[in-house]
């Protein structure tokens, strides 16, 4: 359920969020890795651009950095939760040519997904859930499509590709 409450401005906003589940190609002490560590994150975060910079090592009240300075784009924050490997939580603060957004809150689980099917590979069950004080679902949204096509790049490093 939303909650209501005022942003930076005094205007009521409503605390939303999304979901995003994907079933990765390997086991859970991999993808915690490739999630919690910033050799695990250069992997698969932002592959497609250069000179992307990643600091994110897990831990509680520790702080991290993803910067892509061709883009433009700095996201920060700070980690609220960390019990591995089954949960990853953390503020995120993006900050585009456009300024700042408000700070959003990003939870991560990860749970075994059955056996290997017969193919020989486990699988693992990643859950994202993104939130903020948006005050429409336009944030929402695009938070969806960009975690989307991030996990394609974490899924396709897992693969090999």
């Amino acid at each position: 359920m939303p909650g209501v409450a005022p942003d930076d401005t005094g205007r009521m906003t409503t605390t939303r969020h999304i979901e995003v589940v994907r079933i990765l190609p390997d086991d859970i002490d991999r993808v915690w890795a490739a999630l919690s560590t910033s050799d695990g994150m250069r992997g698969w975060w932002w592959r497609h651009w250069n000179g992307v910079r990643i600091r994110f090592e897990a831990g509680v009240d520790a702080d991290y950095a993803i910067a892509a300075p061709e883009q433009g784009i700095e996201l920060t924050g700070r980690f609220t939760r960390v019990a591995h490997p089954e949960h990853l939580d953390f503020t995120w603060c993006w900050r585009d040519a456009d300024g700042a957004e408000p700070e959003e809150q990003v939870e991560i689980t990860l749970a075994a997904h059955g056996g290997d099917d017969g193919d020989g590979v486990e699988r693992t069950e990643l859950r994202v859930r993104h939130g903020g004080p948006w005050s429409d679902d336009e944030p929402g949204a695009r938070n969806r499509q960009g975690w989307e096509f991030t996990l394609d790049q974490l899924v396709a490093m897992l693969e090999g590709r």
